[in-house]
């Protein structure tokens, strides 16, 4: 099994513009497609893949989640807490995004409306549908989370494990509960947002079947990746890293120990409001029932699958993850154990979580440390190379008669 998860120890540098490469590539790779004329007839055609369909679709939901997973990461792998509440910043950068796409101003009265269930208002004017609105509405969600990952790290500042988790999934449930009965973000309705409602890139529409989107997603994921890295071999990475080994021997240390957690909550805060923002776009529209705490724990999945502190694990969690997802809800194999019979049928949505749960037990037990774990991340030594070091010379020093010499 050892030998299997080495195939995938490629280096950064090769892994990292790979998977860009290869998103940014994928809709011009011809595939067939099936045509039907007027009259009925099938037939099938060579065709460029295209920004429409299936496969560019789930392209962007995997880009999305290795955004936000990139952002968990900053808090779990680099810091070392277990955060179970990261959906609460995902969900406020889609509520704000969606509330700045569908906000029209009222011709009659000019006050600020949002239209909630359907409501509409007649020869109105979108607020922020202005060229180059929604690089402004990723920043502004992108800062309002960093402020919530402040104002929520406050409470949590002297927790560390279980104790940490348990709060931020409280705060988390308090934020989505308040999301789900709160008028102004839809309530049980929702915000839905019509194609004309969805917010432009200079000029240019944005929608999950659009090019503009696509390309929108991957370059924020590269600039996500890029930051990441910046900061993992910066300074403050190295003050995380060393808060994540041990706070107390890093305070003695004269790492400020306060000061560098509050610097990780704000990032991984503001990169999971970018996340949230591009994924209301690509969901159109903001539902509170999709926000529940199990997206939180579909991140930390991706992350354990894919490597603590590892950039390329957290990518490679979200493209396994998510792709599994999507592959259970096409119809599979099952046996009807009365009569035998194997049929074919789509699994129920809540299937992906016991899929999800085997995965992760089999993964602990052959990979602890993850498929593609952090390259200073040292990983157990199996029995031969114990039995190896047993059996060399442990001898640092030989002593003879002229003294101490190198062994």
């Amino acid at each position: 099994m050892k030998e299997v998860f080495k195939i995938f120890r490629m280096p950064e540098w090769f892994f990292l513009p790979l998977i860009l490469v290869l998103t940014v590539a994928t809709p011009f790779i011809p595939a067939p497609k099936q045509k039907i004329a007027e009259n009925g007839e099938k037939t099938v055609v060579v065709q460029p893949i295209g920004f429409r369909g299936q496969i560019p679709s789930n392209i962007e939901r995997i880009c999305i989640y290795a955004i936000m997973a990139i952002g968990l990461n900053i808090v779990m792998g680099f810091t070392g807490l277990l955060d179970l509440g990261y959906v609460s910043f995902m969900a406020t950068g889609a509520v704000l995004t969606a509330v700045a796409s569908v906000a029209v101003a009222d011709p009659s009265t000019g006050a600020w409306l949002i239209p909630v269930g359907g409501r509409s208002v007649k020869e109105a004017e979108h607020l922020f549908h202005f060229p180059g609105a929604y690089p402004l509405i990723v920043l502004f969600c992108g800062i309002v989370c960093a402020i919530l990952g402040i104002l929520r790290g406050i409470p949590t500042m002297r927790l560390t494990g279980d104790y940490y988790a348990i709060v931020t999934l409280g705060l988390a449930e308090i934020l989505y509960i308040y999301y789900r009965v709160a008028e102004w973000t839809g309530g049980p309705k929702s915000l839905s947002c019509n194609r004309p409602d969805m917010p432009t890139l200079f000029g240019r529409e944005l929608y999950y079947d659009t090019p503009w989107f696509y390309y929108t997603v991957t370059v924020f994921l590269l600039m996500t990746i890029v930051a990441a890295r910046h900061l993992r071999d910066s300074r403050t990475g190295r003050a995380l890293a060393a808060i994540r080994l041990d706070p107390t021997a890093a305070m003695s240390c004269g790492v400020n120990v306060n000061h560098y957690k509050m610097i990780a909550f704000a990032i991984s805060g503001f990169i999971g409001g970018v996340g949230g923002s591009l994924y209301m776009v690509w969901q159109t529209g903001f539902s509170a029932v999709s926000m529940e705490v199990w997206e939180s724990i579909l991140l930390v999945c991706c992350l354990v699958l894919g490597g603590l502190g590892s950039i390329r694990g957290a990518i490679l969690g979200a493209i396994v993850l998510v792709a599994l997802g999507e592959v259970l809800r096409q119809p599979l194999p099952k046996i009807n154990f009365s009569t035998g019979e194997i049929f074919w049928d789509a699994w129920p949505q809540q299937a992906r979580h016991l899929f999800y749960g085997i995965t992760l037990v089999v993964l602990m037990r052959f990979r602890p440390a993850g498929v593609l774990p952090d390259r200073l991340a040292k990983e157990p030594l199996d029995d031969s190379e114990v039995a190896r070091l047993r059996q060399s010379d442990t001898a640092l020093y030989e002593v003879n008669a002229a003294g101490a010499n190198d062994a």
